[in-house]
């Protein structure tokens, strides 16, 4: 490894951002990251090594931030300096600090490894020599997301720029950025599946973030890895497919003295359900800050315009834009028209990019619209998460809740995924992750067909043969069509029966369902299903703790002792390592090196680069800030309006006050439209599918006048063409609405015959779920020879039909489609 003189570093790190006042910044200290990902069934073990180097000329003292999934058990941290290592222990986290700060003065190697929020951590290493390279390895542990049939692993990398309207919300949790072009460390990540059951085809295994290469190691196991060169710039996702009879009743048992450790997954039977659901209220609240700007936001205002027309004719509903301001379609609930469909079409037209992310006045005044007690309400949160009041947003979701049900949609390349689940998990609903480019309305889509049908409430557990305690989650969530529900408990067996058996009771609809698992007795210990136990009671001990109101008692100290037990990193323990034996390396406090770190991929500078290297911060020869200053200098680059070149030039960082702050642009706009972008992320059928879907009519018709049964009649046979009808697909929805419309068209007077037999055959074939194979066999008015069909669609056009509804007529009764 070359050394570098302090001038020459000088030199390569103009344009590096410094926060949070003291530190030097550089990307050159970070060399390398290696994952290697184990899963087995619902739990994955993570070993992730950090290489580090010191490529100065003197030692120092290395300081960096990196995020891991909110729900992680940070449980094994070690160094390894030649053939020196080092193993570090769990300690409260100012003894911990004390020890790291005691060993670092008197020029010990130390590190020291910390939560500092949600979903983000700390690594400080002192007294890292000249030229010497230093392994990191952490361990950590969690639980997997099943839903929908596939389960989901993510590796968290890359630290978005978050909106704070303090300093102090931003306090020690931004990450210093590298410039453009500055040098990044490599990353390989590894993952070894063990799905419990046959993994069918090899090719459902599908990573959206990042190029794959996956290998069948049997009918059960898979092992995959990333494909070609990669830096840590945006979470690594990975989805696979699990049948959900297969993971419909599961049971992982742990023997301990102080009673068994249980993780348990239930997945209640699918029920097709075709009935109405009862009247409902939805709030959609979409994060329009600069953060979302280009393709995030036009993805998210069809995702919307989509999901509106899933409404019933007893619902109705209110759209809230944020940034740093609100704005209302109408302040309040208004019914669900045609007019106040259209209303909202313009109103969406109308919006643009701008601003920061006010995320916990946006979500306090959407819970705290006068409710209806006719209406269970469904608040839709279309955000990037962007912001440091993780505690305070929070708050506001238990506070204000009320009987509502909160959805959030987390949408870029490193969302504060921390935040949106708990939030979600606050408001007994669910959080969903997409990546830039992914598809937000698809995502919308699944989200209105599940809750527009029956869900399973009023859950409860039944114990036969045990007895349960510190049972979590601790307040059962409604569960929606695919989800199922994890359940960690200590257990006994009363040793009545060799086994015992927990079941999961609901109600759907006035109908009792039940799932239940077996309960074998444990035959040994299990470390990873104690710890999924553990960090599931100190989550809970946590969010009790931080409800003021109803603050628990000795909460901390509780917190501190499991953590202890069972060696995890909690807000209130760290992972402490000290080479008590080894030499001293230096003399007093050395030189602090923050690492910086890229942006996130599609994340850019709220200026201009060369602007930005003009302004006196940037330059690593200017006075460190003070901490309020720094953070205030981030949000002046990050988040607000772009003054001219010679304002900056001219300016002082603590002339920007934090109340004008407005995020600038931080995502580039995709070089596409947002219908070239869904084009590729979705099949030609579903792409008609889905702009017939935000083109229905609030009757749940398609067109107007003579053509109106002509048209909706097109558009079910195309959606039951493609697997969609009322009992199955994504589609029940618009299936369910156009048929009922076409149901009482059918008996009206005034229609043509051949218009009521088109309408009876189509909802005949709806409701069966098929349609004739080919044009000429159908029956009555359906069965139309080839030149009818080419002549009708030719009228269509020439009148200046609809495209899409042109194309799902053409699709619908099999004629090919006109050229010209």
């Amino acid at each position: 490894m070359r050394t570098l003189p302090w001038a020459e570093v000088d030199e390569i790190k103009t344009g590096t951002l410094v926060v949070t006042g003291a530190p030097e910044a550089s990307p050159l200290p970070l060399e390398s990251m290696d994952v290697i990902a184990q899963i087995t069934g619902p739990l994955v073990s993570v070993t992730v090594t950090q290489l580090f180097g010191n490529p100065f000329n003197e030692p120092v003292e290395l300081s960096y931030l990196f995020p891991l999934p909110h729900e992680a058990a940070v449980f094994d941290f070690e160094l390894r300096v030649g053939d020196t290592m080092i193993t570090a222990s769990v300690e409260e986290l100012e003894a911990a600090r004390r020890a790291y700060e005691e060993a670092r003065d008197r020029g010990r190697l130390a590190s020291l490894l910390e939560q500092k929020r949600l979903s983000l951590f700390s690594l400080d290493l002192a007294n890292v020599r000249p030229g010497e390279s230093v392994r990191a390895t952490l361990r950590y542990q969690e639980r997997l997301r099943y839903d929908d049939g596939r389960y989901s692993f993510i590796f968290r990398m890359g630290v978005t720029p978050r909106y704070s309207r303090t300093p102090e919300q931003a306090q020690g949790a931004d990450a210093p950025v590298s410039p453009q072009g500055a040098p990044a460390p490599s990353v390989d990540i590894s993952v070894s599946v063990d799905v419990g059951a046959e993994i069918g085809d090899i090719k459902a295994f599908e990573s959206p973030s990042h190029p794959v290469e996956v290998t069948r190691l049997d009918e059960r196991r898979a092992q995959l890895r990333l494909a070609g060169d990669h830096v840590p710039n945006k979470d690594f996702v990975l989805r696979y497919p699990v049948a959900g009879e297969e993971v419909g009743a599961r049971a992982w048992l742990s023997a301990s003295p102080a009673g068994a450790k249980l993780l348990a997954t239930l997945v209640p039977p699918a029920i097709a359900d075709v009935a109405e659901p009862p009247p409902r209220e939805f709030v959609f609240v979409l994060d329009r800050s600069g953060s979302m700007t280009g393709g995030p936001l036009a993805e998210a205002k069809n995702a919307l315009r989509a999901c509106l027309r899933t409404l019933g004719e007893r619902d109705s509903f209110a759209l809230l834009a944020f940034d740093d301001r609100l704005e209302w379609l109408h302040e309040g609930a208004i019914p669900f028209t045609q007019k106040s469909v259209d209303d909202a079409d313009r109103w969406l037209d109308r919006l643009d990019a701008r601003g920061g992310t006010e995320i916990a006045g946006a979500l306090g005044a959407a819970l705290s619209l006068p409710t209806d007690p006719e209406r269970r309400r469904y608040v839709v949160f279309l955000t990037d998460g962007a912001v440091h009041d993780e505690a305070g947003t929070l708050e506001v979701v238990r506070k204000s809740l009320g009987r509502a049900r909160l959805f959030a949609f987390g949408l870029g390349p490193s969302v504060n995924r921390g935040l949106l689940a708990k939030a979600a998990e606050a408001g007994r609903g669910t959080a969903e992750f997409l990546q830039l480019g992914e598809d937000v309305e698809g995502a919308i889509i699944r989200f209105q067909d599940r809750v527009s049908y029956t869900v399973l409430t009023d859950l409860r557990l039944e114990w036969e043969g045990v007895k349960a305690w510190d049972v979590y989650p601790r307040s059962l969530p409604d569960l929606y069509a695919g989800q199922p529900l994890e359940v960690v408990a200590c257990a006994s067996h009363d040793g009545s029966a060799a086994e015992g058996s927990l079941t999961l009771i609901g109600d759907r609809g006035g109908e009792e369902v039940r799932a239940r698992v077996a309960l074998p007795r444990p035959g040994g210990r299990d470390g990873a299903v104690e710890r999924a136990w553990a960090r599931a009671r100190v989550d809970d001990l946590l969010a009790q703790g931080s409800e003021s109101a109803r603050n628990l008692p000795g909460a901390r100290e509780q917190v501190i002792a499991l953590a202890v037990e069972h060696r995890l990193v909690t807000t209130y323990t760290a992972l402490v390592a000290v080479d008590a034996d080894g030499e001293a390396r230096g003399d007093g406090r050395p030189r602090q090196v923050a690492v910086s770190q890229p942006l996130p991929e599609g994340v850019i500078m709220g200026a201009a680069p060369p602007v930005m290297a003009s302004m006196p911060m940037f330059r690593s020869n200017a006075p460190a800030p003070t901490s309020a200053e720094s953070v205030r200098s981030i949000f002046g680059v990050f988040r607000r309006k772009r003054p001219s070149a010679e304002a900056y030039q001219n300016a002082e960082p603590e002339q920007s006050p934090s109340s004008s702050y407005e995020e600038a642009n931080l995502y580039q706009a995709s070089p596409t439209s947002s219908a070239e972008t869904t084009k590729a992320t979705s099949s030609d059928p579903e792409r008609a599918l889905r702009e017939l879907a935000r083109t229905q009519n609030a009757s749940g018709s398609w067109g107007a006048g003579d053509v109106e049964v002509e048209f909706t009649a097109a558009a079910v046979l195309a959606f039951v063409r493609n697997g969609h009808t009322r009992r199955s697909g994504h589609f029940r929805r618009q299936v369910s609405k156009a048929v009922q419309w076409l149901q009482a068209r059918g008996d009206a007077e005034d229609l043509a015959a051949g218009a009521r037999s088109l309408a009876i055959a189509v909802v005949e074939a709806a409701e069966a779920g098929t349609v004739p194979p080919n044009p000429g066999s159908g029956a009555g008015d359906v069965a139309l020879s080839e030149g009818q069909i080419r002549a009708r669609i030719t009228e269509l056009r020439d009148s200046g039909a609809h495209p899409a509804l042109m194309a799902a007529w053409g699709q619908a009764i099999g004629a090919p489609p006109l050229s010209g």
